[in-house]
């Protein structure tokens, strides 16, 4: 059986080409995501899904509150989660405004 995460999707239009008479969407695809710290759980948080980057960049101020693994040793300017998007189905159907990642 598996689980799924739903998303969303956000729907603006570029400003300044829509100015120019040119209809442009600019579609993120959300999803809601808590974190687990020494006293429990954060607060719910709408995240950005890019399916583009390698990395997931989560805000230092909440980075410091959060239970985290260390991956690698030595600072470094931007932290992510190993797995990503490659253990994940994605299901995205922007006509249903119907989006999910299936977890196996």
């Amino acid at each position: 059986m598996s689980t799924n995460i739903a998303l969303a999707f956000q729907t603006n239009y570029d400003l300044a080409l829509l100015s120019a008479g040119l209809k442009v969407r600019l579609v993120r695809l959300l999803a809601t995501v808590r974190f687990k710290t020494a006293g429990g759980w954060t607060a719910p948080y709408e995240a950005i899904v890019d399916t583009g980057n390698p990395i997931t960049i989560i805000p230092q101020n909440l980075h410091q509150q959060i239970s985290s693994q260390v991956l690698y040793p030595r600072k470094v300017d931007l932290l992510g989660y190993e797995d990503g998007l490659t253990e994940l189905r994605m299901i995205s159907d922007y006509p249903q405004q119907q989006a999910c990642f299936e977890i196996p």
